[in-house]
């Protein structure tokens, strides 16, 4: 199993990215769309919304379709554990909390992945996990 390096994972969350943003501004303008919120409430409320649906992305996609997000899929890439079996619901959780951290000083745990010698960001260490291919 060789784990995936950077290149490969970018693309894989630039398509996430873009399928997500697009479907929670979908619901957004229709969950949000009446104007009864003060602009400043509205604007909370919207982040909140929106992460609460990444929350649920990413968690329900690692943990039920097989480690893999809709751009992981489309790159026939996805999560394992360290020792390659699938993704427990403790290590998701894990993970997400690690996708946190990762982005947080400038993204630079997604960055480590260039320079580790096993392909893992922060996220991936914390949750000991690592990308292959599918």
């Amino acid at each position: 199993m060789e784990n995936i390096g950077f290149g490969k994972r970018l693309v894989a969350a630039v398509i996430d990215l873009l399928i997500f943003a697009a479907f929670v501004n979908i619901l957004q303008f229709f969950v949000f769309r009446n104007g009864f919120l003060p602009q400043q409430q509205a604007e909370a409320m919207k982040l909140l919304f929106s992460s609460l649906c990444g929350l649920a992305y990413y968690t329900i996609m690692w943990a039920r379709f097989d480690g893999a997000t809709i751009g992981k899929k489309i790159l026939k890439i996805k999560i394992v554990n360290n020792d390659g079996t699938e993704l427990t619901d403790r290590a998701v959780v894990i993970r997400f909390i690690g996708y946190i951290l990762s982005a947080l000083p400038l993204l630079l745990g997604f960055f480590w992945i260039i320079w580790d010698r096993n392909k893992q960001g922060w996220h991936d260490k914390i949750a000991k996990t690592r990308v292959i291919s599918a």
